[in-house]
């Protein structure tokens, strides 16, 4: 140990399993990035992401504060992409919410970053 270091920072785990989908950094100064590739450009593209979004809020619905009014946005945001002519501002506008629902949850944050991405290449 170094002068003035306290010990292990690190991630201890006994038993049981530790499973990591994306970055993780411990200890003190630790960052960590994750860099997602966004496939395809399609609105089949991003109607798929939708969906996996849709899945993601499903999943993490106790960590939400109000999953059900995410999971209305969801709904309006998959009706205003199927139109014929999607409203851009109110695509975003249900984005943002959303994105506010989402709050510290990475999965959902992760997803909606891919939609974000897919709505700006296909609308």
């Amino acid at each position: 140990m170094k002068d003035g270091d306290s010990g292990n920072e690190g991630i201890q785990v006994s038993g049981g399993s530790f499973n990591v989908s994306g970055a993780l950094a411990v200890g003190r100064n630790a960052h960590a990035a994750s860099s997602h590739q966004i496939a395809g450009t399609s609105m089949e593209d991003l109607l798929e992401q939708l969906d996996g979004l849709r899945e993601a809020v499903q999943r993490n619905a106790a960590e939400l504060e109000n999953s059900a009014a995410a999971t209305a946005d969801l709904r309006r945001l998959l009706t205003e992409l199927e139109e014929p002519e999607p409203e851009l501002e109110r695509v975003n506008t249900l984005l943002g919410r959303l994105r506010t629902a989402a709050g510290h949850v990475v999965e959902i944050a992760t997803g909606l970053t891919a939609v974000e991405h897919l709505v700006a290449v296909v609308l």
